[in-house]
């Protein structure tokens, strides 16, 4: 509801594609709350096959969580994951977990849990191609980093070094 709200206030027609809704049900919901922007496209769960060409096409990927025990603490998105991995940047609900994941102006953007600081924080992200673009390679370079081949090698380099110790 906040990125649908947020699309209100953009100052470009962006398109806007969701991807997730749980059910059939909760497409039709969805479809009939934005019915009057053609700019906005609702898809319900996709299995990794399916998604073609989607994520070459998509600019910025949202993390609109809400502020709960759960999202604030312990969260580790895979949709965050799955931005980065195809070099995405991401802005991201401005929650403790997330800080340790998401790097102000590095890998993404924090925005203040409502539509008018989300709409905001797209419209920079989307009209300053240079900031994209230094986002974008650093997110590459953040996922390498996170993949599980060099988290071995870290952890096993790690492991050894103890053992030397003793």
């Amino acid at each position: 509801s906040t990125l649908l709200e947020a699309s209100k206030y953009f100052s470009e027609p962006y398109k806007v594609l969701f991807i997730g809704a749980k059910n059939e049900v909760e497409v039709k919901k969805l479809k009939e709350l934005t019915s009057d922007n053609s700019n906005i496209k609702i898809l319900s769960w996709l299995k990794p096959s399916e998604l073609g060409e989607y994520p070459a096409k998509t600019r910025i990927g949202i993390l609109p969580l809400q502020d709960t025990f759960f999202n604030s603490r312990l969260t580790s998105p895979l949709k965050l994951f799955d931005y980065f991995g195809y070099g995405i940047p991401v802005i991201s609900a401005d929650l403790t977990a997330l800080r340790d994941l998401v790097y102000e102006h590095k890998t993404g953007l924090f925005f203040e849990n409502n539509p008018r600081d989300l709409a905001h924080k797209i419209d920079q992200l989307m009209s300053d191609e240079a900031l994209w673009q230094n986002m974008s390679k650093n997110v590459y370079a953040f996922a390498e980093k996170k993949l599980w081949t060099n988290r071995a090698q870290q952890l096993v380099a790690h492991f050894q070094n103890q053992a030397g110790e003793k």
